[in-house]
């Protein structure tokens, strides 16, 4: 129940615009991995405040996909961590922020179409992972979103105890 709680806030502002080539072969790698997915209308759902600006960051959400891997369980190593940023970056993905606290670090990466931006650049998605002492959290997001929403995700996982 507590992550059905902080879930949302993870998840707001990371989109693309299906899932990736990275998340699949991720959970290919990892099917014992704790998987959940949200649909829009599951999204609705967890609004049971009305939160104006929790409905605005979902609006253009279709899906997500999350991953929790057990590092212990799952065999899940530094060298899997730097194999998963090798294939972001061999399918275009760029760094766009880092987040570090004493209890995770949080990558976020961005697909532009065409990579490398431009005029007639276009955000094609997001992919999120959140790397902590026993576990290891992959988000793959379907839809759109202001990426300077982002700011406001680090900021609310940061007021999340006991994630």
């Amino acid at each position: 129940m507590k992550l059905l709680k902080i879930l949302p806030l993870l998840l707001l502002p990371l989109f693309t615009q299906a899932q990736s080539k990275v998340m699949r072969n991720l959970s290919e790698q990892y099917p014992d991995a704790f998987v959940l997915m949200f649909y829009h209308s599951s999204l609705n759902m967890l609004n049971i405040d009305d939160d104006p600006t929790f409905s605005r960051m979902i609006r253009d959400l279709e899906k997500i996909k999350l991953l929790r891997i057990n590092k212990d369980a799952d065999s899940f190593t530094k060298e899997n961590l730097n194999e998963l940023k090798e294939e972001l970056n061999d399918r275009d993905y760029e760094k766009l922020m880092v987040a570090k606290s004493k209890e995770f670090d949080i990558t976020v990466y961005i697909l532009e179409d065409p990579p490398g931006g431009g005029q007639a650049s276009d955000i094609e998605g997001f992919f999120l992972f959140m790397d902590e002492e026993s576990e290891f959290y992959a988000i793959d997001v379907v839809g759109s979103m202001n990426v300077s929403d982002i700011g406001l995700l680090v900021d609310r996982i940061k007021e999340v105890k006991g994630f």
